[in-house]
């Protein structure tokens, strides 16, 4: 049995069995007040993999809050920055790295570098990392920041969840599906960047095939779902709001069934200002 978190916005929770992974740990305040009470709450003392699709302070800035309380084995991402950002970025960005090389430095973590095409066959489940082309060495930048973003996909003996961290722009997975040189199928479908309508078109979902979508909550998201129900492709969608998550369970026969909201403990912990 497989099991998929949408702890908050830019952070997932994966269970396989016994073993517990993260995909992106949102930023430093989801990673203190919803990622770890949650982790906790689910009586979790070590995470097999933390997997960062990019190095936006919205999807990295809380894995140090995970290394600090958790036995973190290894922490995963393609290592590339952009500095083509908004305002908000551009001053959260270096904080949120500086404090993860510090933390990672601090407790001796392990920290890969990904390239496309890896896998990773863990004892109950397979993982993919995908990106589109970069010029870019490990730790250099893009302009382009669709071109620093990743892609991981989960399989669960005959049931799959692709993230699609934040990659937007239709061509790139078009560079993607040709780079693999095959479709990249997935039963689940984590909706890249909050639920933005650039990614929900035919050149997208079609490939990949999706019975279920995870959203989360931005403005344009009403547009995504309209989308969705032309498809026919259920969707859930993270409520606005930081105390509810949302539940998949996935089983190897393909099927999976959406659980009731879960709340998450609150703890008094103060972020650090560049939430």
């Amino acid at each position: 049995m497989i099991k998929i978190y949408m702890v908050g916005y830019g952070a997932y929770v994966v269970t396989v069995e016994k073993d517990v992974y993260v995909v992106d740990a949102g930023t430093p305040r989801i990673g203190m007040y919803n990622m770890v009470p949650f982790l906790k709450k689910i009586n979790v003392t070590k995470i097999k993999r933390v997997f960062v699709t990019h190095y936006h302070h919205n999807h990295v800035g809380g894995v140090p809050a995970l290394i600090r309380n958790f036995d973190v084995e290894v922490v995963q991402t393609n290592g590339v920055y952009s500095d083509d950002q908004g305002a908000s970025y551009v001053k959260a960005d270096p904080l949120a790295k500086e404090e993860l090389l510090r933390v990672i430095d601090y407790k001796k973590t392990p920290y890969l570098f990904e390239e496309h095409g890896n896998e990773y066959d863990d004892k109950n489940v397979t993982i993919q990392i995908w990106r589109p082309k970069s010029e870019e060495n490990p730790g250099g930048y893009t302009t382009n920041p669709n071109r620093s973003s990743m892609m991981c996909r989960f399989v669960y003996e005959d049931f799959s969840i692709l993230f699609g961290g934040d990659l937007v722009v239709p061509a790139l997975y078009e560079e993607v599906y040709a780079q693999l040189g095959t479709v990249p199928q997935a039963t689940v479908f984590a909706h890249p960047h909050h639920g933005d309508r650039n990614a929900a078109v035919d050149v997208v979902y079609d490939p990949i095939n999706p019975r279920l979508a995870l959203i989360e909550y931005i403005s344009s998201a009403t547009d995504t779902k309209a989308y969705l129900d032309s498809k026919d492709i259920e969707h859930v969608q993270l409520p606005a709001g930081d105390k509810i998550i949302k539940t998949v369970t996935g089983f190897g026969d393909g099927t999976y069934v959406v659980e009731e909201d879960v709340n998450i403990p609150r703890l008094g912990w103060i972020s650090p200002s560049y939430n």
